[in-house]
């Protein structure tokens, strides 16, 4: 059983349980008010349970444990441009003046009773509720945890997918420059969340499917 203690301390006792990982996290101290590992629990089953809770990105990498606040890390770049290398394109312009939401996240105590809301985003908009958070009450890290949802929902950008080649090679967790000639304004760069790959008659596509906004 773990007292009040931040994400990362919880990480690296279950590294030091596995064994042969070291941790390399970007949390943001993000905490519990409580964390209990029931007896015969796997790291798994304990890494699973954080992930769900806070909906952070963990995975094993090179012999460590890496766990980052979704869409901080970028596993590789790739550049696309509209008059070079992107077949078809199912994206939507839209400007961030048109998105209203608002993200409220409910932090429940360890008696199930204590309770503390945060509410971050545009009063009015559509309301986006996460899961109550079990044994987080810390405002601050459900400030963090309600930022990063609004992150991922708000912004001026392109939404949707595009069709391009084999190559340039892309995969989840990559940074995706687009470039359009034709608007230059509407360059940026999109975290890459979800990758597509189909062999076929026609050759070699990926389906490229755009996240947040860089």
């Amino acid at each position: 059983v773990f007292g009040k203690s931040s994400v990362a301390a919880i990480l690296q006792y279950v590294c030091g349980q596995i064994g042969g990982f070291t941790l390399k996290e970007n949390l943001g101290g993000l905490k519990y008010d409580k964390f209990v590992i029931q007896n015969g629990a796997t790291g798994f089953e304990v890494l699973q349970k954080i992930k769900e809770q806070y909906g952070i990105s963990i995975y094993v990498k090179g012999g460590s444990l890496v766990a980052n606040l979704k869409y901080i890390e970028r596993n590789g770049s790739v550049s696309y441009d509209f008059k070079r290398n992107i077949k078809e394109s199912n994206l939507k312009w839209v400007e961030e003046q048109d998105v209203k939401v608002e993200v409220r996240v409910r932090g429940v105590g360890a008696d199930n009773k204590q309770t503390e809301t945060v509410s971050v985003g545009s009063k009015g908009g559509e309301v986006r509720k996460l899961p109550n958070k079990i044994n987080v009450t810390d405002k601050a890290t459900l400030d963090k945890i309600a930022r990063e949802e609004l992150k991922r929902l708000t912004y001026k950008g392109f939404r949707g997918d595009l069709t391009t080649w084999g190559l340039p090679f892309c995969d989840i967790g990559y940074s995706a420059r687009i470039i359009d000639g034709d608007y230059p304004d509407h360059e940026g760069t999109y975290f890459v969340k979800a990758v597509e790959t189909e062999f076929s008659k026609n050759g070699f596509e990926r389906k490229i499917t755009l996240g947040e906004k860089s």
